[in-house]
């Protein structure tokens, strides 16, 4: 009977160890799309081994921060109006982001 006690336990110690590895790397791939340092050919999606809906969060995130970036980037030189239009511009892409991913 110890025998059997002792095999379930070690089953549960690597389901376990499993898990905290593969929190290791979700939490990992969160860091790396934080930084924007996704490669958008290498991002994970829903059922593989690295994704989360953190890392999901983070991820859209980042491209709102980086589409934001570049609206506020490109308005250097530009009249008001200009400017207007690509900020506004930007954020209705992120609203229409948003309401696809449903957030």
């Amino acid at each position: 009977m110890e025998i059997l006690g002792i095999r379930r336990r070690i089953r549960q110690i690597l389901r376990d160890a499993r898990e905290a590895d593969q929190l290791r790397v979700q939490l990992a791939g969160c860091s790396v799309a934080a930084l924007g340092g996704t490669n958008p050919k290498h991002v994970a999606v829903q059922g593989q081994w690295g994704w989360s809906p953190s890392y999901q969060d983070v991820l859209e995130l980042r491209r709102r921060y980086d589409r934001l970036r570049m609206a506020c980037e490109s308005i250097q030189g530009r009249t008001f109006a200009q400017a207007y239009y690509l900020v506004e511009t930007a954020l209705h892409e992120d609203r229409r982001a948003r309401e696809k991913i449903g957030t």
